[in-house]
């Protein structure tokens, strides 16, 4: 039996690490210490590597290939004694000690976990039930192994909650994908027959025939639709470029910039199909999900570099990590690590 996808974007304005950027990771040589944004050395480098303080005073940094963390006088404040260490989240962070995974607090203090990451160590609990993630939603159901899709709105009437169906579509397809956007409104549904895509809206009607390959979704109304080996970015009514090889997006990436190839080199369109960055790069990476200004991490000639609204940074490095909405990145520099600022500033020596 196929299977149903409901894709769901939500947006959080939560980061999995709080980082201080008071301090920066400053290298010198193979030692690591700290520095101010002016460069001027904070806690001498002695470390084999330092990590960001988070927003607890703490920081990771290594020690005799083992892990530990510091305040910002440089003192140590729990041993470097874990094979494996991550930053804090707010109030955890994970460890690996004898090969088990601990949830360590500030005071040191493990405690065994199944946490994949600091976050899950952090303490906080979320919890989201239908009613509380929308108040108009679309949800699929089967028949005999076909899908249909229907849309219920949701009221609090008379101090309960009150559900009623508003939208429908019956059980005819092979699969169905149907998207919640930011509106939480019913958006075009993409379906499947005989392994042909297409795309009806919330009446049934056709908005795409059944003679596709594939369909994503870009935007509200822009859509990638793939026959053959190739993509073609249209709306409802126009095509807005053609030729695609390649792609990378985010479902309801921010601004509705992605980065797509032609003919061999990358560049950026927005969802209007007008180039954005011109088609001259090896390769372009996208920031986080939850970032919402335009930045794009380029490669050309092999090195590594960074385009954005606020700034360049020239293809000069091996590796280039995306800055995802912070003010420093990580960069590889003569099989080097070290930190950029988004003024290009480096904040390393050989």
């Amino acid at each position: 039996m196929r299977t149903l996808v409901i894709l769901l974007t939500l947006l959080s304005s939560l980061s999995s690490i709080a980082k201080d950027f008071s301090l920066i990771p400053y290298r010198q040589g193979d030692k690591w210490g700290y520095c101010d944004k002016n460069e001027k050395i904070i806690i001498k480098p002695k470390f084999e590597r330092s990590y960001w303080f988070a927003d607890n005073g703490l920081a990771r940094v290594k020690i005799k290939e083992k892990y530990g963390y510091i305040d910002k006088s440089g003192e140590i404040k729990i041993e470097a004694k874990f094979e494996s260490a991550d930053d804090f989240s707010f109030s955890g962070a994970l460890v690996h000690l004898n090969g088990t995974k601990y949830c360590i607090n500030k005071e040191g203090e493990l405690e065994v976990t199944d946490a994949t990451n600091s976050f899950g160590c952090s303490g906080l609990e979320f919890a989201a039930d239908e009613e509380s993630i929308c108040s108009n939603c679309c949800e699929a159901f089967e028949i005999n192994g076909e899908y249909g899709i229907v849309c219920k709105k949701i009221d609090y009437i008379e101090n309960e909650f009150k559900t009623t169906a508003y939208d429908s579509i019956p059980a005819q397809y092979d699969t169905v994908y149907s998207t919640i956007g930011f509106s939480n409104e019913f958006m075009p549904l993409i379906a499947y027959k005989g392994n042909k895509a297409g795309m009806v809206d919330s009446k049934n009607n056709i908005v795409y025939d059944f003679e596709f390959d594939s369909i994503r979704i870009i935007s509200y109304n822009t859509f990638l639709l793939k026959s053959s080996t190739n993509w073609t970015l249209r709306d409802t009514s126009n095509t807005l470029y053609q030729n695609i090889t390649e792609y990378k997006s985010y479902i309801f990436y921010s601004g509705y910039y992605f980065p797509v190839k032609v003919k061999g080199k990358w560049g950026v369109l927005n969802s209007k199909g007008e180039e954005i960055i011109p088609f001259q790069f090896e390769d372009i990476l996208l920031p986080s999900r939850h970032i919402i200004q335009r930045e794009f991490t380029i490669k050309m000639n092999g090195k590594w570099g960074y385009i954005s609204d606020k700034g360049n940074i020239s293809p000069i490095y091996d590796f280039l990590e995306p800055f995802n909405g912070y003010q420093f990145t990580l960069v590889s520099k003569e099989s080097k690590e070290g930190y950029i600022g988004r003024d290009g500033k480096e904040y390393f020596e050989k």
